[in-house]
């Protein structure tokens, strides 16, 4: 199986070498800018806003999803915009969220709330 993977990472490097974003191939065509999303298991995107049900669908198709009653914060260019929790309907690489304050819109990014510092 990691030979396969090696294989994939390989042609992916090999396919990035023959040109820039944008750069016209040799059949006339242009090559597609594509956006890899980092593997750091705590990423998802709002795929579907519920508005008048206030929940939403999150994808974490490259990451890990969060656990239920996991809260979870909304950003929209680096500025937060939503605190939501995850829920417990789960499919593949989906999961729901209920929208606890704010307006999140379909792209938001969606990261896990980190803890509130304890006073001393």
């Amino acid at each position: 199986m990691l030979r396969w993977a090696g294989l994939g990472l390989a042609a992916l490097v090999a396919g990035c070498a023959t040109g820039g974003p944008g750069v016209s191939s040799s059949d006339g065509g242009t090559n597609a800018i594509v956006t890899i999303r980092p593997m750091d298991g705590a990423v998802g995107r709002v795929l579907q806003v519920q508005a008048g049900l206030r929940f939403v669908v999150v994808d974490y198709s490259l990451n890990q999803p969060p656990p239920p009653g996991q809260r979870l914060v909304c950003y929209r260019e680096a500025e937060p915009v939503a605190i939501l929790k995850a829920g417990f309907i789960r499919r593949e690489t989906t999961i729901s969220a209920d929208v606890i304050s704010g307006n999140p819109l379909p792209g938001d990014e969606v990261r896990v709330q980190e803890p509130e510092p304890e006073a001393r």
